[in-house]
């Protein structure tokens, strides 16, 4: 099964400038019906036959990571994203650096602890 966020989070990361072209996404018709899709519904060529659909990209666990930073230089000092499991099969994730932790978000799903830290990152102007 291939990890993905949820329908709330790709709408936010959506409206905050996420990319949006992705092998999976939902789909969402004139009557607020939500279907998962995969690339082999090409979204654009969807919207001019079906008219009012809304398409909102599903990252994966990769396509977050491939737009995260591995670090970020703030006030001088260069901090590097970490992962963290805990135990109880939560998710922490932070930019850490030798003075302190920037940002830390925690999920017990890593696609959403991700997520969720991109948009941090995008609030805060550091992507």
């Amino acid at each position: 099964m291939i990890k993905t966020v949820s329908l709330k989070t790709a709408k936010l990361l959506k409206e905050a400038g996420f990319p949006q072209e992705t092998a999976l996404f939902y789909r969402v018709d004139e009557f607020g019906n939500v279907f998962e899709r995969n690339a082999n519904e090409d979204p654009l060529k969807m919207q001019k036959v079906l008219g009012t659909n809304i398409y909102y990209a599903k990252p994966t666990i990769d396509e977050l990571l491939e737009e995260l930073p591995e670090s970020l230089i703030q006030d001088g000092y260069l901090a590097m994203m970490k992962i963290i499991r805990t135990p109880s099969k939560e998710y922490f994730v932070t930019y850490q650096s030798s003075r302190e932790d920037r940002g830390t978000v925690e999920n017990e799903s890593l696609p959403e602890a991700l997520a969720q830290m991109w948009l941090w990152l995008k609030k805060e102007k550091l992507i």
